[in-house]
């Protein structure tokens, strides 16, 4: 091709890549998988379905899911598309601890790596923390405390493995006033860690609360069949599997505590299920 072919691709795939970011990350990026060096990114079609096409569309959206789903990585390649085809974009994420939020800024700087340079801004800013552009986006990944989100004045926030964010209702009380200012867009995705935090409930009361909520299983991932779970069972205990894979389905063990006695008792949600429909029975015998 002579310059001005090159120049006419370069414009024309810029085009599709901002107008598409599916296009953009199975085209451009790449991500570690279990094979050797980083591998170009082929999304799943769940991954499209209920992540990437809600991201387009919903401006509150929670996600529960089992381990390994490649959701995380998900979340990484749209923050990525957002700062490198807008200007003076923010996002913020907040995870369970360091390892973890810097994790997720690991993820978007190897894509950043692999990709051609024609196809984004410069970069700015680059280190365990946060990645800048020159077109003034910028992403930031902080650990979670009571003090997170007082500040945040941004476009996109997410909370990582939301249901093991310590004081997750504080920092989204503290984070909502910003973020409605900007009309900002609010992702909380995770594996589920019983019932009474902020996550599962804003998931459960979707979405009467103002929520989309989406539910990725295991076995959405092609590769998971009966052999891999038979596999993944060698491993875990079932209470352990319902817990890291189940997704507050029927077999999904919950914590709860009497709050007169004090008792901890671990159920399933079949089980919590019908100790609460049995009590409401009670209750209007009782009335009778």
């Amino acid at each position: 091709m002579d310059k001005k072919e090159i120049l006419a691709f370069v414009a024309g795939e810029i085009e599709k890549c901002k107008k598409n970011p599916i296009y953009f990350l199975e085209t451009y990026a790449k991500v570690l998988t279990e094979k050797d060096g980083p591998q170009p990114f082929v999304m799943y079609d769940f991954q499209k379905e209920k992540c990437i096409k809600p991201f387009l569309a919903k401006k509150r959206i929670v996600i529960i899911k089992g381990r390994q789903m490649g959701v995380s990585t998900i979340v990484a390649g749209y923050i990525l598309w957002n700062l490198i085809f807008k200007k003076y974009f923010k996002a913020v994420i907040i995870s369970k601890d360091r390892e973890a939020a810097q994790g997720v800024i690991a993820t978007i700087q190897l894509m950043i790596d692999q990709m051609p340079t024609w196809i984004m801004p410069e970069q700015k800013e680059k280190n365990k923390q946060s990645i800048g552009f020159v077109n003034k986006s910028i992403v930031s990944a902080f650990a979670s405390s009571t003090e997170s989100g007082r500040s945040f004045a941004v476009k996109l926030l997410i909370f990582d493995e939301a249901a093991f964010i310590e004081s997750a209702d504080t920092i989204y009380r503290a984070a909502m006033p910003s973020l409605s200012k900007t009309n900002g867009q609010f992702i909380m995705l995770s594996t589920p860690a019983g019932v009474g935090g902020l996550f599962a409930q804003k998931y459960l009361a979707a979405p009467e609360n103002g929520f989309h909520a989406e539910k990725i299983m295991w076995y959405e991932m092609p590769e998971r069949d009966e052999a891999w779970l038979k596999d993944r069972m060698l491993e875990f205990s079932e209470k352990d599997f319902s817990q890291e894979y189940g997704c507050f389905d029927a077999s999904c063990y919950v914590t709860i505590r009497n709050s007169f006695t004090g008792f901890v008792e671990e159920l399933t949600m079949e089980q919590l299920y019908r100790r609460l429909q049995r009590e409401s029975d009670l209750l209007e015998w009782d009335k009778k």
